[in-house]
């Protein structure tokens, strides 16, 4: 009799389980919530991270609705000229706003983040703060970095300002390649003029 059980026993564990365990893994991963993606029609590289969001976020238990492609025409009303005085912040896809904007911003090597992350910039009273990210401790710290001379205090600033965007997670740069270009100390026959008209500083 004992026999005959560990034999169920181990039929059942080589034939029910592989199967339970093999539909386990094909089940789909539950939605906690759903979104839309919005994203310019101007840039193919914006096109191909809308295009990974959509594929990448349900795997993570986040539905997507619809992936649309716009141009600026019909994204400005979403973004800067929905009906504010209905909203004091940044309605669904649904509601004429956006759930999540796809965008590309370019900066030189020198930090610049006025008007991205302070209250000030919210849209659509100003143009560039898409997030509506508000920290007043931040704020300050533009301020102070804004105004200070000493090299030294001005970068710590930036550094504090950086940790803060960084535990909060204001925005998620998805891709940011960078081609920098540097010349050996001393080297001569460089057009200092040409130098000047680049995004980058050199010296």
């Amino acid at each position: 009799m004992r026999n005959k059980v560990c034999v169920l026993l181990l039929v059942f564990c080589l034939l029910i389980l592989p199967s339970y365990a093999i539909k386990a893994e094909t089940s789909e991963i539950p939605q906690i919530f759903s979104l839309s993606i919005l994203a310019p029609d101007s840039n193919e590289k914006l096109d191909y991270i809308g295009m990974l969001l959509e594929n990448q976020l349900p795997e993570i238990g986040i539905g997507v609705n619809h992936y649309s492609i716009e141009s600026w025409n019909n994204i400005a009303p979403r973004t800067w000229a929905y009906p504010y005085s209905e909203y004091d912040y940044i309605p669904t896809y649904a509601e004429g706003g956006y759930d999540i904007l796809v965008f590309e911003r370019n900066w030189d090597i020198d930090w610049d983040p006025i008007g991205i992350y302070d209250t000030g910039f919210w849209t659509p009273r100003m143009i560039t703060n898409f997030y509506q990210y508000c920290n007043p401790v931040y704020d300050n710290l533009l301020i102070y970095y804004l105004s200070e001379l000493n090299q030294e205090e001005h970068n710590n600033y930036g550094k504090q300002m950086q940790e803060i965007l960084y535990e909060d997670l204001s925005s998620i740069a998805i891709i940011y390649p960078r081609a920098l270009y540097g010349f050996k100390e001393g080297l001569v026959g460089i057009d200092a003029q040409l130098l000047n008209v680049g995004r980058e500083r050199y010296e």
